[in-house]
């Protein structure tokens, strides 16, 4: 048997038995751990779902057969809006899809339309079973964080498989793992630039996942959970952040310390916090850069910002930012019927790129109107109940945490700008784990406001 069928078996039934036992958290942890690897051991079958989409339904039958009960993807409890949204995506997209009469659009897409159908499909049935996974637990405070270390424990793997790769030894990673693999880029610069994917096979992506990982991690070193593996995971993220050459990420990076620093200092004036976080800032920055720029051969972000910058004082903005949105937007839109395209990847539309660099262009191209007002309506949930937390908390470490989600929420939304989650199953999940953290978040802080308004009532 090769080696992709038995890891997927192995695993497989290591969830499936594990929810069957009654273990499923330890089956969830494995999953998130597992979010950010686009592992897709049946690619050349067609299947693009990935070990961690194909745990999550081993997951969820195991845990039918634990309950002998009847499979439901849908019951209308919590998160019932969202839910109605992927569940229209899932019905809506098929439709709109088999309604296309030219499937050529997407010349990036090598894959059949029916089997892009059938993919995306797949991802979003998946993405309804981790959310409905995820909320038998939306109390368990604790086995939440325990889920943020699990998640950020995966940088260092992203940053071994790079180091590896630098050394001549990528090649004993598996293929189907997918993919140490480097994208080799002139970009205006004397010397081909590297630029690592890490095993998401997407260096632009793989920033959202370092991202967030970075925003979890300063999460747990403020609750004082994990402190030494969530400040080693911060460099490791940031290293392997680096390493993708992509500019955003110090962009989106800078906002999240600023917004960080700018709600301390409204709202939690405290010196010694404030002290501690500029030492852990610096500290982190210089040891990332440091290191990088020892182990890495080409310091490639740097050199492509350094270009983007002259490009910028000679009046290219197009060029400095690798993006034509002033004439690609128009032809999109104008080529796009207001409805969607449905459940196909369109990746290039028409030859225009720009429908997957940008998530709200993506959604657009996906489902219309109605795919921007769920993206945007599901950020701006997000800044809502995160800013509410921030303003409301008595509590310390929940004000903390809501600051944190708040400053990341604005650095996601603002990467998005540029790039697009619904590319892969692997992203789509990794922000549905951060979109239902910051909701989770919500209903501690709910509980505890209203625990103090009852103490506060019964004292009277």
């Amino acid at each position: 048997m090769e080696l992709k069928y038995a890891l997927v078996l192995v695993l497989s039934l290591g969830v499936f038995i594990g929810a069957l036992k009654g273990h499923e958290k330890l089956a969830l942890k494995a999953i998130v751990f597992s979010l950010s690897f686009a592992a897709t051991p049946f690619r050349s079958d067609g299947l693009l779902v990935g070990l961690s989409g194909i745990m999550i339904i081993t997951l969820w039958l195991g845990v039918l057969m634990q309950k002998n009960g009847r499979p439901r993807l849908y019951d209308g409890d919590d998160l019932g809006s969202t839910l109605k949204f992927l569940v229209y995506f899932l019905v809506g997209g098929i439709a709109l899809a088999f309604l296309q009469t030219n499937y050529d659009r997407d010349t990036a897409t090598d894959i059949s339309a029916g089997l892009q159908i059938l993919n995306y499909s797949l991802y979003i049935i998946i993405l309804i079973i981790f959310v409905k996974m995820m909320l038998r637990f939306k109390d368990d405070r604790e086995f939440q964080h325990e889920l943020m270390h699990v998640f950020i424990l995966s940088a260092f793997v992203h940053l071994a498989v790079i180091v590896l790769t630098i050394f001549g030894y990528g090649s004993a990673v598996p293929s189907f793992l997918v993919s140490s693999e480097v994208t080799r880029e002139d970009f205006g610069i004397e010397a081909i630039a590297v630029r690592f994917s890490g095993l998401i096979g997407d260096y632009e992506l793989l920033v959202d996942y370092c991202m967030i990982a970075i925003g979890l991690a300063l999460v747990l070193v403020f609750r004082k959970e994990h402190r030494l593996t969530a400040a080693l995971s911060i460099v490791a993220a940031f290293i392997t952040a680096l390493s993708t050459g992509t500019r955003s990420f110090l962009v989106i990076v800078a906002v999240f310390a600023a917004l960080i620093f700018l709600f301390y200092a409204i709202y939690h004036f405290d010196p010694t916090k404030i002290t501690k976080i500029v030492i852990l800032t610096v500290g982190v920055w210089f040891c990332a850069v440091y290191i990088y720029s020892i182990v890495f051969p080409d310091d490639i972000i740097f050199r492509r910002l350094e270009v983007a910058f002259d490009l910028l004082r000679a009046g290219d903005v197009e060029g400095a930012s690798n993006r034509n949105l002033l004439s690609a937007v128009p032809d999109f839109l104008g080529t796009t019927p207001i409805w969607g395209y449905g459940s196909l990847f369109l990746n290039v539309l028409d030859g225009n790129e720009i429908v997957s660099h940008n998530v709200f262009l993506a959604a657009y191209a996906k489902y219309g109107f109605i795919g921007i007002y769920a993206v945007l309506a599901l950020f701006v949930q997000t800044f809502i109940i995160s800013f509410r937390t921030i303003r409301t908390s008595t509590v310390a470490i929940i004000r903390d945490e809501g600051i944190v989600m708040f400053a990341l929420a604005a650095a996601l939304f603002l990467q998005e700008l540029k790039i697009s989650a619904l590319r892969m199953l692997p992203s789509l999940l990794i922000y549905t784990f951060f979109f239902l953290l910051v909701y989770f978040l919500a209903r501690e802080a709910g509980v505890v406001r209203k625990n103090a308004s009852r103490i506060a009532a019964a004292s009277q």
